[in-house]
């Protein structure tokens, strides 16, 4: 006798998206007429393995005015400020459909970058004192932000500070 298993799949994909060093809720903004870089996605599912992720941009999603917006390298450029959607989207063998949404906002401008820190320091010092650079933080813009500060002698030779430093010789630093 032919005996046959049969397996009742009801249960969609489980779509992962890599937001970086982000929360969901608090995507960088975007700027009208910049790229915006679409967040890499995987999904899983339970009976068939490792499955295809689609994604579409939408301004105006699932309202009448919803418009669809070219992705293009793994971006989009937002044409007008508003509220954006990325919706990624990945289907089983048995037609198990998943969707995750993350939603970006998009702005016509954003604020300069700002380096503030957090304590003052003296800007002038003699050969022989101390200095100790205080923390900072930056302020304005969107999104990941690295900060590179260097102290460089008067000779123009980078000087590690990490951990303070002692002024050796005359001159702007």
């Amino acid at each position: 006798s032919i005996s046959e298993k049969w397996l009742d799949d009801k249960i969609a994909p489980v779509i992962s998206v890599d937001v970086e060093d982000y929360t969901e809720n608090q995507l960088p903004v975007g700027l009208t007429g910049v790229a915006y870089p679409i967040f890499k996605a995987e999904a899983f599912d339970s009976v068939d393995g490792w499955k295809d992720v689609s994604v579409k941009v939408y301004k105006g999603f699932q309202t009448a005015a919803q418009q669809e917006i070219a992705v293009t390298n793994n971006s989009f450029i937002p044409t007008a400020t508003g509220a954006y959607s990325i919706v990624y989207k990945a289907t089983d063998k048995s037609g198990n459909t998943s969707e995750k949404v993350l939603n970006v906002t998009v702005a016509d401008s954003l604020a300069d970058f700002e380096y503030i820190f957090e304590s003052t320091f003296d800007t002038t010092y003699n050969v022989g004192e101390y200095f100790n650079l205080p923390l900072g933080k930056v302020l304005g813009g969107s999104g990941k932000v690295d900060v590179t500060l260097r102290l460089t002698s008067p000779d123009n030779k980078q000087i590690d500070y990490s951990n303070g430093y002692m002024f050796d010789k005359d001159g702007q630093y």
